[in-house]
């Protein structure tokens, strides 16, 4: 079965939204890895169960099966909807369509909701021993190598700018760089804001790739370029508790 999942549209704060929910001052315990793997565990069963309360209170099942899929990218890497679908099957008769890679909705009602049992029911019970399940950690520490890793070729390519003054390799350099962003999907957008900020480098009218502008070697800031990480060029807007629940409205995948 492919598992790959189509791209969903949804807001850059939603998207994060989770995150954020997960990232709230905790005490501080001896293990902190272990706390932020329950946290990420916590969260979705949280998530899970608010769904499944709005479906019963409206008898609809399509802003569910939405806000199930929009759950899965919000948590795209660290969660595989693969994961999901055992827990999906027994409490709310959804299933993964090969397809698109998206959940639908079977034959059970509002009324079939059993709120206590999926409630105690810990959607991760029996895949957590699974070599694929991903529960927040592997993923990350990926994610964090790649960044610091592009901005280490950030820091080079500013450093040689200066050295020679000649902004061609530098602006060459840029855009095959940007070309690595099929690993870190979402966060273009604070790459080219860093670019903007530091080298004076914009997307070209066409948007295929980052054109130089008026910036000299000299106008460069090298330690502040240096002391800001590009990933961190973007912080999204804080979303009001009472939007919490939106997720379900967002539109669903693009089907072929």
């Amino acid at each position: 079965m492919n598992h790959d999942r189509p791209a969903l549209r949804v807001s850059d704060n939603h998207k994060r939204l989770l995150a954020e929910e997960l990232q709230r001052s905790r005490p501080a315990t001896a293990n902190p890895a272990a706390t932020l793997r329950q946290e990420f565990l916590d969260g979705v069963q949280q998530r899970l169960v608010e769904i499944a309360i709005r479906w019963k209170s409206s008898g609809d099942a399509r802003p569910a099966v939405r806000a199930i899929n929009n759950l899965i990218t919000v948590c795209r890497a660290d969660l595989a909807a693969k994961d999901l679908e055992p827990w999906l099957i027994r409490h709310f008769d959804f299933r993964l369509n090969p397809l698109t890679g998206a959940f639908e909705s079977g034959i059970k009602k509002a009324s079939g909701l059993q709120l206590a049992d999926l409630r105690s029911s810990k959607w991760w019970s029996g895949v957590d021993d699974s070599p694929t399940f991903r529960p927040g950690m592997s993923n990350r520490r990926q994610r964090d190598a790649d960044r610091a890793e592009i901005q280490r070729d950030l820091i080079q390519i500013a450093r040689r700018w200066i050295e020679t003054g000649d902004i061609r390799p530098a602006a060459a350099s840029v855009n095959r760089l940007a070309r690595s962003f099929p690993k870190l999907t979402g966060e273009s957008h604070a790459f080219a804001s860093w670019l903007k900020t530091h080298f004076n480098f914009e997307k070209g009218a066409d948007g295929d790739g980052f054109q130089s502008g008026s910036f000299k070697a000299r106008d460069l800031r090298f330690g502040a370029l240096s002391a800001q990480k590009w990933w961190q060029s973007i912080r999204p807007t804080p979303v009001p508790p009472a939007e919490l629940g939106s997720l379900e409205d967002q539109p669903g995948p693009r089907l072929p």
